[in-house]
């Protein structure tokens, strides 16, 4: 455990360091373009990359995206859109916190204020329906598994839609503070122009996560019979991890803030 803890540090060490270079370089070149817009085509291209790697730090609704597609039949696009989704919200609640409220302060990195109660609202969403979707698992007649590929999750009607809005709710710090970096430069076009860049970068990551759990549960189920008992079992048990993890992780982070 002692290898795996320091292996984790390192990571995280090393993404930490990295995420700090890459939001220097775009705040230097977002003040840089606020005098000279050749400097511009720079900050997107580096919002963008901040979007990826800041995506890639703890948090972010990863482990639920993942846990949630692994546990469930779902296409690649379906992923996609759930996490472009989730990065539109992000982003775009501390834009409203922001601009529109007026009220967004971030300390050492947490959302204070209004904000805080988004971020309450969020973990409490996503702990409830990590918590209906291991009620339905574990309450299923006969135990049966999941049809694969059930579309209609994706849906915004669905479990799926509803669980983008309750991980995407929580609003993004980082976008808070680039925004007021660039109002402090005078450039809320250019800040505006650079967090909805990042978001976009963020809703890489993001899909990429989700489209990795779904394509490692067709692995999973490739080739098998879904008419095996066995198998609808295994099926099942995942789908029961899958929501039991989404409800730990809604709960276990919602303790945490309280």
């Amino acid at each position: 455990m002692d290898a795996i803890d320091s292996i984790v540090q390192v990571v995280l060490t090393g993404l930490d360091r990295l995420h700090a270079g890459v939001y220097g370089a775009a705040t230097a070149a977002l003040g840089q373009a606020s005098g000279d817009l050749s400097a511009a085509p720079a900050a997107l291209a580096l919002a963008f990359v901040l979007g990826m790697v800041h995506a890639l730090m703890p948090g972010h609704g990863k482990t639920v995206i993942f846990s949630y597609f692994l546990g469930r039949g779902a296409r690649l696009g379906t992923g996609v859109a759930m996490a472009a989704k989730i990065a539109a919200l992000h982003v775009g609640t501390a834009v409203i916190l922001l601009l529109v409220i007026g009220a967004a302060v971030v300390r050492l990195g947490r959302i204070q204020g209004p904000g805080r109660v988004l971020e309450l609202g969020s973990y409490a969403a996503v702990a409830a329906i990590g918590a209906w979707l291991l009620y339905r698992a574990l309450a299923r007649p006969g135990g049966g598994a999941m049809p694969e590929h059930d579309h209609s999750l994706g849906h915004a009607s669905g479990k799926g839609g509803i669980l983008a809005y309750a991980v995407g709710l929580l609003p993004c710090p980082l976008t808070i503070i680039l925004l007021n970096y660039a109002l402090v430069n005078e450039t809320l076009l250019g800040g505006l122009m650079l967090v909805a860049v990042m978001a976009a970068g963020i809703a890489v990551t993001m899909s990429l996560t989700g489209m990795t759990a779904i394509l490692a549960r067709r692995v999973l189920v490739a080739g098998l019979s879904l008419q095996s008992r066995w198998v609808a079992h295994g099926i099942r048990s995942l789908e029961v991890l899958g929501a039991a993890t989404i409800f730990a992780i809604g709960a276990g982070s919602l303790a945490k803030v309280l």
